[in-house]
């Protein structure tokens, strides 16, 4: 199993245990934030090109730990910067510098290129870990093994669950096609959760209580 289906699998228990404890997916940007909060990330809004992004759209630091994203676009948009960076946090990311997005896909295909040197040369590593945290961010707002179910089971229609979670068509199109056109996968068992210590401005804090 490659490590983009394991990220997808990873983000799929995370939307689980969020619906579990009373979460709602259709509210996808406080979904994300609720997601970040049971993780002990903090979650703040900035305005577009301010200077903590330093040029990117969103940023995670594992020092704070803290997700910082521009006050620009939709809900599920900026739902969508907010899973990209959670990603990072929860997949290893960030431990000795800041990760950025500065350009997310939310429509991203889950192709790669063929075994060998061709997916060697194809990305550099950087570009690979931004494709793995778009299909990170996707399936945790919107699972494949959900919208199957949505579509399949309750009989809705892509335009229908678009709609309804405020997505874009062409995202919800691109999990469904991956939900009924890819090869189920083995689920693997799931890790350890991550945790995030505390800085030394927490952990004073921490020891007042």
């Amino acid at each position: 199993m490659d490590q983009l289906e394991l990220a997808r699998q990873h983000a799929k228990r995370l939307h689980y245990e969020a619906v579990e404890h009373g979460s709602d997916p259709w509210s996808p940007y406080q979904f994300a934030e609720d997601i970040a909060e049971t993780l002990g990330i903090t979650v703040e809004r900035c305005l577009p090109g301010a200077s903590i992004l330093d040029g990117a759209r969103a940023t995670f630091d594992a020092a704070l730990p803290l997700i910082v994203h521009e006050d620009l676009g939709t809900p599920f948009e900026q739902a969508f910067l907010v899973a990209h960076e959670i990603g990072h946090a929860v997949l290893g990311d960030g431990e000795e510098e800041e990760e950025s997005a500065f350009q997310i896909d939310p429509a991203r295909t889950s192709e790669v290129a063929p075994v060998g040197m061709e997916r060697v040369v194809d990305y550099s590593r950087r570009q690979r870990r931004e494709v793995q945290m778009d299909l990170f961010a996707r399936e945790l707002l919107l699972p494949r093994s959900r919208v199957f179910d949505l579509h399949v089971t309750q009989g809705q229609t892509c335009s229908e669950i678009a709609n309804r979670l405020g997505a874009p068509f062409e995202v919800v199109a691109q999990q469904m096609l991956d939900a009924l056109l890819l090869p189920p996968v083995p689920v693997v068992a799931a890790e350890a959760p991550v945790e995030i210590p505390l800085n030394e401005k927490q952990q004073t804090a921490a020891c007042w209580r």
